[in-house]
Parts: C-alpha cells; sequence; structure tokens
C-alpha cells in the first residue's frame, strides 16, 4: 500500500484540527458558547409548569416536574444539551443518512438501511402511536429542539468540525432509533447464509459438530435441563433450490484488511455485543432482600452509549404525591428511563439472540424480473424509491424492492432473497412499554408495561420492594409453519411462512424460583422442556455459567460481592486450553526453547485475563492458531472466515472437538491432537512476535494489544481519548470484546448487508483493540435503595472540555460506582449545579419551581 494512502487518515485529521489549534490553547469563548447550560432560570417555551434540574457529582441530571410530558421535555432538553452531535449521528445511521455529512464511503451502509426500510417503518409506526406514547414522544422531542433553538446560531463542536446543522428532531427520529437497535438485536440472517453452505459443504455429522448451540457450563431458567430447547436433531436441510441460489451468490469473503474509508477515524455506533444480568432473593443476601445486577455490553464510543438520568414527577399539581421517581440509564433520542429502577421495581436486560428473521428464496420471472413466484401465480414485487444526499458527490437515487416476505437483500440470477423480519410488524410499541415500565409497581404491572412490546428479544430480570425476584423473555418470536429458521427457505410456497408471535404469556418466564438467582448473559435461557422455538444460535455460555458458578461459591452475598462480580476476568476458555496445552507438553515435549518458555509461563498462570498478563496474550494467539488449524483444511478459507466471524458458539464446538478428538476432525498432516496444540502455540507466538514487534516474551503484556481506544476526532484534539490498556476477553463476566470477535463482526456486518463492508466501519477487522464491553454496570439493593449504585464507562458530555467528558472512566476501570440518589435532600447535598426551568410567557404558570 501506497505511504500517502496508509497516512491519508492521519493527514485527514491533522488538516481538520488546524484551524481549532487556538481552541485547545486558550481560545474557548466559541466553544463555551455550546457548553451545557447550569446554574441559570430558563424559559422554555414548550414547557407547562416550572420544573428544575440539579446536577450531581458526576453530571446526572436529576429532573423534576409537575407532569410526566413537562419530565419529558426537561429530558430531552438536558440530553441534547449533553449528547445532541452524538443523538443526530445515531439518528443518520438509523435513517440512512451518514452520506450525507462523511461521503460516498459510507453510501453502501445507507443504500442497505434504506432497503431495511427504516425511516418507512417508523413513519408507519408514528402513524399508530396511541394519543398517550404520541403526546410523550413529542415532548421529548419538544425538549430537544428547544435546546436547539437556544444555540441562536451556534454549533455544537462536532457539527461545526463538520460543517452542517442538525434537523429538528421529531417523533419518527425517536421511533426510528427504537428500529435501528431492535435491528442490531436481531442478526441472524447472515448466519443463516453460511449455516445453509456449511452443511452443504461438511454433511450432516460435521456441521453438527460445529452449530453447537450452547456447552456444558450453560444453565438453562426454563424448562429442564437438557442439550436443546427442541429437538434439533434433524435440523433443516437447505431445499435444492436454495442451494442453487446460494451457489450463485458471490462469497461473501470477510474482509479483513484495513479501512480505507473513514473507518479508521469514526467507528459507528453500531455495536450491541451482549449483555449480563442476574439477580438474587433475600434468601441469598446477607440483608434479607434482594440484589439485581445489570451491565449491558454496547460498543464503546466517543461517548458513553447510556445516558444516567433520574426522573421525579409529582402527581398532584406541582407538590406532593407520589407520582413518578424513576432512575438509571437512557439511551439518547429516546424518552424515559431504560434500565434501572423507581421506588418499587428494579429491571435489568441482556440480548436474547431470538430467530426473529428468516431468509426466503424468492422465484423470479424467468422474462420478468419485477416478478415472483406465489404458489402458481407472479406478483409484482413492491418498489420504493428515494434519494440519497451524498457529500462530495452527485446525490444517487435508491430502489429498494419488496416481496410477500419482506425487502431483497441480495438477487442471485433468477432468484433472490427476501428477509423476514420481526421488526417489521407493526406497532412494536417500544416506547410504550418503556414509559409503562417507568411506572410499574409490581410483578403484574411489569408484565402488562411490557405486553405488548414487540420489538427486539430481551431477557428481562426482575426484583421488587416485596422480596420478588423474577425472570420474563419479551420481544417477537416467530411460531413457524414448519422448518426452524436456520436456513434459508423456498418463498414460493407457505411451507416455512411464519404463521404468528409466541403470545407474551407463553414466553420464558418464572417467578421466586427455589434456588434463589436467575442469571442471563446471551445464553441459551431454555432446556428440553420448554415447547416453542427460540433459536437454534445462542451466544456462548461462559459468562453465564461463571456467574452460576460465583453465586455457588457461598450461601449468602451483599453488593460488594456483586461488585467483584462485575469485575471478574477468568475465562474458562483459556483455562480449557492451558489443561489442554499442558497435557500435551507432558505427552510430547517441545524442543523449541522459546515453546518451552511459554508453557512455563503458562503453567504459573491461574486463567485471569489481567492486563499486565504475557500468558494471556499467549492463550489467546494460541486458541485462534488452533481454531483455525483445526477447523480451515475442512471448511476452506472462505467459509473458515464467515464461520469465524458468525458463529458465537465456534469455541464450544472446538473445546468439544479437542476433549473427544473424533478422527474426523483431525486434519492430515497432523499425528495427533497434541501434535495441533503445539504447533497452535508455536503458530501464536510467532503472530504475537509480529504483534509485538519483539521476541521477549517479557513483552508481551496483555493490555497492550488489548486496549480500549476512543477513535474520535475531539478526542485526540483535545488529548482525551488515549489508548487504555484491559484485562478481559469475549468470554469473562467483565467483557472486553476485541474488534476480532465474532459478536462484534456479525453485528457489523448486520448493518450494512454484506461481510465485505466490515472494512468501511471497523478500522482493522483483525485488531484486538477493545470494541465493545460494559458500558454501564447496575446495582440495585433492595434493602435500601439509596444504596444503589451505577457507573458508566466514559462519561455524561460529549464536549470536550466539559467536566463530564469522561469522568466516570477512573471509576470504571476499577470496578467503582457512583450512587443512585432519588431522594432529594440527599442529591441537594451531592449538587454541583441547578437548572430552573419557567414556561414561555403564553403559559399561566405557578411562580414556583417544582421541589422549591
Amino acid at each position: 500500500m501506497p505511504l500517502t494512502r496508509q497516512c491519508l487518515p492521519a493527514i485527514v485529521i491533522v488538516l481538520l484540527a488546524l484551524p481549532f489549534i487556538p481552541i485547545t490553547s486558550g481560545c474557548s469563548h466559541w466553544f463555551d458558547r455550546t457548553l451545557p447550560v447550569r446554574d441559570q432560570t430558563v424559559t422554555l417555551d414548550g414547557l407547562a409548569r416550572p420544573a428544575q434540574v440539579i446536577f450531581d457529582g458526576l453530571g446526572v441530571p436529576h429532573i423534576r416536574a409537575g407532569s410526566l410530558e413537562d419530565a419529558l421535555f426537561v429530558q430531552g432538553y438536558v440530553t441534547a444539551q449533553d449528547r445532541l452531535f452524538f443523538m443526530d449521528f445515531h439518528r443518520r445511521l438509523s435513517r440512512g443518512e451518514l452520506a450525507e455529512i462523511l461521503g460516498k464511503t459510507l453510501l453502501p451502509i445507507d443504500r442497505f438501511l434504506r432497503t431495511i426500510g427504516m425511516t418507512r417503518m417508523a413513519r408507519e409506526e408514528a402513524r399508530l402511536l396511541d394519543p398517550e406514547t404520541r403526546a410523550c414522544i413529542e415532548a421529548y422531542a419538544a425538549g430537544v429542539n428547544a435546546y436547539m433553538d437556544s444555540l441562536d446560531g451556534a454549533r455544537p463542536f462536532g457539527f461545526s468540525l463538520l460543517g452542517y446543522d442538525p434537523a429538528p428532531w421529531s417523533v419518527e427520529d425517536s421511533l426510528a432509533l427504537c428500529k435501528g437497535m431492535s435491528w442490531i438485536l436481531d442478526r441472524k440472517w447472515l448466519a443463516d447464509i453460511m449455516r445453509a453452505r456449511l452443511r452443504e459443504e461438511l454433511g450432516a455429522e460435521l456441521a453438527a459438530d460445529l452449530l453447537l448451540e450452547a456447552g456444558p457450563m450453560n444453565r438453562p431458567i426454563v424448562g429442564a435441563q437438557g442439550p436443546s430447547g427442541q429437538d434439533h436433531s434433524s435440523p433443516t436441510i437447505p431445499d435444492p433450490l436454495v442451494l442453487e441460489a446460494l451457489s450463485h451468490l458471490v462469497p461473501s469473503e470477510v474482509s479483513r484488511s484495513r479501512a480505507s474509508g473513514y473507518g479508521s477515524i469514526w467507528r459507528l455506533p453500531a455495536l450491541r455485543t451482549g449483555s449480563n444480568n442476574w439477580v438474587v432473593s433475600g434468601t441469598r443476601t446477607e440483608t434479607g432482600m434482594p440484589l439485581l445486577a445489570n451491565d449491558p455490553h454496547l460498543q464503546h464510543f466517543m461517548i458513553s452509549i447510556i445516558y444516567l438520568c433520574h426522573l421525579k414527577v409529582d402527581s398532584e399539581g406541582i407538590t406532593g404525591g407520589e407520582g413518578i421517581d424513576v432512575i438509571g440509564g437512557t439511551f439518547p433520542g429516546i424518552p424515559g428511563i431504560a434500565i434501572g429502577r423507581n421506588d418499587s421495581i428494579a429491571w435489568g436486560f441482556t440480548t436474547t439472540w431470538a430467530d426473529s428473521d428468516d431468509l426466503f428464496v424468492e422465484e423470479l420471472h424467468p422474462e420478468d424480473p419485477t416478478l415472483y413466484r406465489v404458489g402458481d401465480e407472479w406478483r409484482r414485487v413492491e418498489v420504493f424509491t428515494d434519494r440519497i444526499a451524498v457529500r462530495w458527490a452527485r446525490d444517487v437515487d435508491h430502489r429498494s424492492e419488496w416481496t410477500r416476505h419482506g425487502p431483497i437483500v441480495k438477487r442471485t440470477g433468477q432468484t433472490c432473497l427476501a428477509l423476514r423480519w420481526a421488526g417489521h410488524d407493526l406497532p412494536d410499541n417500544q416506547v410504550r412499554s418503556w414509559l409503562a415500565l417507568n411506572r410499574a409497581t409490581n410483578w403484574d404491572e411489569f408484565n402488562d408495561a411490557l405486553r405488548p412490546y414487540r420489538g427486539g428479544c430481551f431477557n428481562a430480570v426482575y426484583a421488587d420492594i416485596q422480596g420478588n425476584i423474577a425472570y420474563h423473555l419479551i420481544g417477537a418470536v416467530p411460531i413457524r409453519a414448519s422448518g426452524d429458521g436456520s436456513v434459508p427457505a423456498p418463498g414460493a410456497n407457505s411451507e416455512h411462512d411464519w404463521v404468528g408471535m409466541i403470545p407474551f404469556d407463553e414466553l420464558p418466564h418464572v417467578l421466586n424460583p427455589p434456588e434463589g438467582w436467575l442469571a442471563t448473559a446471551n445464553n441459551k435461557v431454555v432446556g428440553s422442556g420448554y415447547p416453542h422455538l427460540i433459536t437454534t444460535c445462542w451466544e456462548a455460555s461462559y459468562r453465564q455459567g461463571r456467574v452460576a458458578e460465583l453465586l455457588r461459591t457461598k450461601p449468602t452475598f451483599t453488593a460488594e460481592d456483586f461488585k467483584s462480580f462485575h469485575g471478574d476476568r477468568l475465562s474458562h476458555p483459556s483455562r480449557f486450553l492451558l489443561d489442554q496445552l499442558l497435557a500435551a507438553a507432558s505427552r510430547e515435549e517441545p524442543a523449541a526453547p522459546r515453546v518451552r518458555e511459554a508453557l512455563d509461563r503458562l503453567r504459573a498462570w491461574d486463567g485471569i485475563m489481567a492486563s499486565d498478563s504475557e500468558a494471556a496474550s499467549i492463550i489467546h494467539e494460541t486458541l485462534e492458531a488452533a481454531t483455525r488449524s483445526l477447523l480451515e483444511p475442512h471448511l476452506g478459507t472462505e467459509l473458515f472466515a464467515e464461520y469465524r466471524s458468525y458463529w458465537p458458539c465456534r469455541t464450544h464446538s472446538v473445546e468439544m472437538i479437542l476433549t473427544d478428538r473424533p478422527a474426523r476432525w483431525l486434519p492430515q498432516g497432523y499425528g495427533s491432537f497434541d501434535e495441533l496444540l503445539l504447533e497452535s502455540l508455536s503458530d501464536g507466538l510467532d503472530r504475537l512476535r509480529d504483534r509485538f514487534g519483539t521476541e521477549s516474551q517479557e513483552e508481551w503484556a496483555w493490555g497492550k494489544i488489548h486496549a480500549l481506544r476512543f477513535p474520535w476526532f475531539i478526542d485526540w484534539i483535545f488529548d482525551t481519548g488515549g489508548a487504555v490498556p484491559l484485562g478481559g476477553d469475549d468470554y469473562t463476566v467483565n467483557v472486553a470484546h476485541p474488534t476480532s470477535s465474532p459478536d462484534v463482526q456479525l453485528i457489523v456486518a448486520s448493518i450494512s448487508g454484506d461481510s465485505k463492508e466490515l472494512s468501511r466501519i471497523l478500522a482493522d477487522p483483525e485488531s484486538l483493540d477493545v470494541a465493545g464491553g460494559p458500558c454501564l454496570r447496575m446495582i440495585v439493593d433492595f434493602s435500601d435503595l439509596e444504596r444503589s449504585v451505577y457507573v458508566l464507562d466514559r462519561g455524561q458530555s460529549e464536549h470536550p472540555t466539559s467536566p463530564h467528558h469522561r469522568d466516570q472512566l477512573p471509576l470504571w476501570l476499577e470496578t467503582k460506582y457512583y450512587p443512585m440518589m432519588t431522594l432529594w435532600e440527599r442529591i441537594r447535598e451531592e449538587q454541583t449545579a441547578h437548572l430552573r426551568l419557567m414556561p414561555g410567557p403564553d403559559v399561566k404558570a405557578s411562580a414556583a419551581t417544582v421541589g422549591d
């Protein structure tokens, strides 16, 4: 690659930064115009009654208002103060409008998300909103727009850097963000294509070995313990028409090259990589009251993806009453509290990995490709056209075609692949359910709040002040006429069509389990006793297994114990491979000195993926090398790349093969599995030498190549985004997903529709830099709700000169927390700023501010 091209991102950054160097050397008046407003009285049109916001030591807004609509108006106002550029950027991603500000490099992503129809779905969802929900979203949007109006022409830094102004916020924008979040949760269709190829290439026996749904540590929550939630002993075999269609597809080789576009500068806020949650009843705590923990795993972006907020609503006028008192994490651009607690209940979520999207092979008319077969008839595809604005280039017209199953995502000669996605079924009622959840006071009201929800699927854990703990899977899970949706199906007939969704009361759930605890970590949550199909592709079960292991260490627990759980970095796959390597070395002594040195380091290692551990680096690269050596000879380069990137339980399969050691899996050229393991260790050492640039194993600390970075212009200009060495890996409770992780790559591919587009989003798809992890940690203590705690991975404000830009990062790195305060007297004691908001002159309001 020419040096100029290699240096292009750095050159662009320097050129863009030059005009702003005076800012960093003291010329700050211009920038201060867009810093959040604090310690003032502000008059705002759109507010019905006086309200107030107290900001605590971390800049968390504690909002007190006389009505829910006023509280959401203020939430929109203060969230926009801290996060407007992020909100606009995420809105553009969801709506397919990134090329308008970043140019044609991101046009393929815009095209694909337009094809999926996010904006059209949001528009239709808005039309179907019930009046109460619409009023709430409109209030939030009005608050966002009130902040934009208050800028009086000034641009927050991100907008100035890119030279554009944000459009007013709308109800449809909030709904588009909800749709985008659901899409990231439902991302199995690329894995379905890979799975069909895998079964055709390897045959049933070998393919079954590689398509495990869970490992031996998995603990189902609902249904008996068993290898599967249903009988998949005879998995769906691709139809001949499907195989013919797939044979015409250009192989979707996973790009491993460095980004040639904006991916090296912008890391898009697109990654939803998993989560942990667990809850224990009073029978398992020292206080006799429940404890609940949650840490959603999202992308570590230029700013924390989650925003902390407290909403207090007085129910009678502007004084007294029980009202609403809810605190926790929010998603900027969406009203209400997504994860948190009120004064009666607490809740947390993890991604379920439910199979909510299927591919159908449609037969196209041989003479008219706008017609497709439905039974014995031909039906015309539905066409939608819109125009995509492209910066520094001509705007382009985009055409998306839909069959009865959904949008056409790939054409293959006289066939095409149409995507059936639960998110296209409207309404999904996401905002309605979240707002009702904020007001729920018991288990029945919790269920009533979530019953209408039809968005992406979550595992919800619950606890309440009465001492109950519970679990419920929520979201839209399809029921199929036949088949399991694991591979593309013929679309001309209705044999594999969806016939409905699993009713809410039949989704997996449990109240007060006898063992006194519940835990999920994107793992397989159902056993063989559960009657419905949720998915055949779950996340690996190591994290949930480790939490279950920790919950068996003693009879009762404290909040301090849960904090240590959040910080746990023991990796079970690493410990397994460690045992395998040491056993192999005992039977076949390696001759190379560097291999013997590595084995000595491994013998002294405890399986903890610490940032200063050389053994952690060695075991990671050895596992990668062993996986490749074991599987690539059978799958070939392209199919192995897809399997490695798209199948979350691949390490379970590698463990099973290395445990049972079936002769069918030993590649030619190896005399034994021990030989393969020791050669993999040698290959891993070669890789580490190249990564570190030295043969000295003493220099191979895991955190040097496994670091958290914030690749964002402003951080480089203001020197607030340096690399932070991190421990952990894909499989530790304190998870740290590297860019090369399948958890990351499958999700990234899902926003572009093609694995070849990975390099547009990821600066280096082979990088071990940490892309995702716990962006929020929360522990709720029902013995005293004021002892509940939370922390973000970075900070509340996107403004680089704000004291709250990254002030939570030191706490987060040390697994420390900040109190989730809701008592107004305590909040006043922690007050760092006080914002009083008054209605505009056209509103006759009380002279007193709420709470004064």
